[in-house]
C-alpha cells in the first residue's frame, strides 16, 4: 500500500489542533505535517505539545507568514509520502473524508482528487463571490469548478508543482496547470466549529486576486 502524507497549513488554529490530528489519526496511519505560517496565537506550542506526543505528527515552523500555498509547498517538500493529501486546519472539511479522496485516486488512477465542496458553510455573498473567483480557475486552468484546498496528489504531481515559478502560489490552480488527470468528489463541508475566519473581506479580495493572477501566469506559460 502506497505512503500517505496529510498537510495541513496552520494560522489561528489553536483550538482546533488537537480535535484535527485525532481525527485525521483514526482514519488513516500516515504522517501528519502540521506547518504553522507563523501564527500569532498558541498553534505553534500545541504543534510541537502533538509532534511529542504522537510520533506520526511532524511540525514544522515557518519563521515569516508566506500564505497558504507556500506553506503547503514546504510541507510537500518535507513530507514522505507517496500519496499527499492537503486540508486546511479549522475542521470545516472532515478528515473523515480523506479515505473517499484516496480510494477514488486508487481506483481510477487519477492524479489529483479534490474534495467538491457541498452545503452552506459560509454568508451568502462569500458563497456567491467564491462561486465566482472559482468558475474563472476553472475556465483558465481546468481545475474542478467545485474545488478547495482539501484535496489528494500524486507524489509526481508535488514534484511537479515545485518546479512551477510563480509569483503567488495557487495551489488548485497549479494542479489543474500540471495534470488534465483529475476530478473532484462531493463532500459536504462544515460550518467553521470555532472561531472566526482568519480571512478578512479585504485579505479574502487579494487571495482571489493573487489567485487569478497565478491562473493567468500559467495560462500564458502555455504559448
Amino acid at each position: 500500500m502506497l505512503s500517505v502524507s496529510v498537510i495541513a497549513p496552520v494560522y489561528r488554529n489553536e483550538s482546533t489542533l488537537a480535535s484535527l490530528v485525532h481525527r485525521i489519526r483514526q482514519v488513516t496511519e500516515g504522517e501528519i505535517v502540521l506547518v504553522n505560517d507563523a501564527s500569532p496565537d498558541g498553534s505553534g506550542r500545541v504543534m510541537d505539545d502533538l509532534a511529542r506526543k504522537y510520533a506520526r505528527v511532524r511540525a514544522i515552523h515557518l519563521a515569516e507568514n508566506g500564505g497558504q500555498s507556500r506553506a503547503v509547498l514546504r510541507g510537500m517538500r518535507e513530507s514522505t509520502g507517496q500519496r499527499i493529501v492537503v486540508m486546511d486546519a479549522d475542521l470545516q472539511d472532515p478528515p473523515e473524508a480523506i479515505p473517499l479522496l484516496l480510494q477514488e485516486m486508487d481506483r481510477n488512477g487519477w492524479d489529483a482528487v479534490f474534495a467538491g465542496r457541498r452545503g452552506v458553510y459560509q454568508g451568502y455573498a462569500r458563497m456567491v463571490t467564491s462561486k465566482l473567483f472559482k468558475l474563472a480557475i476553472h475556465l483558465m486552468c481546468h481545475t474542478p469548478v467545485d474545488a478547495g484546498g482539501f484535496y489528494a496528489i500524486t507524489r509526481a504531481v508535488a514534484t511537479d508543482l515545485a518546479t512551477l515559478r510563480v509569483r503567488y502560489p495557487y495551489l488548485p490552480a497549479m494542479i489543474g496547470y500540471t495534470t488534465k488527470h483529475l476530478r473532484s468528489i462531493p463532500v459536504k463541508r462544515e460550518v467553521r466549529p470555532e472561531g472566526r475566519s482568519a480571512y478578512s473581506p479585504f485579505s479574502r479580495t487579494g487571495v482571489a486576486w493573487k489567485g487569478l493572477r497565478t491562473a493567468f501566469e500559467l495560462k500564458a506559460m502555455r504559448f
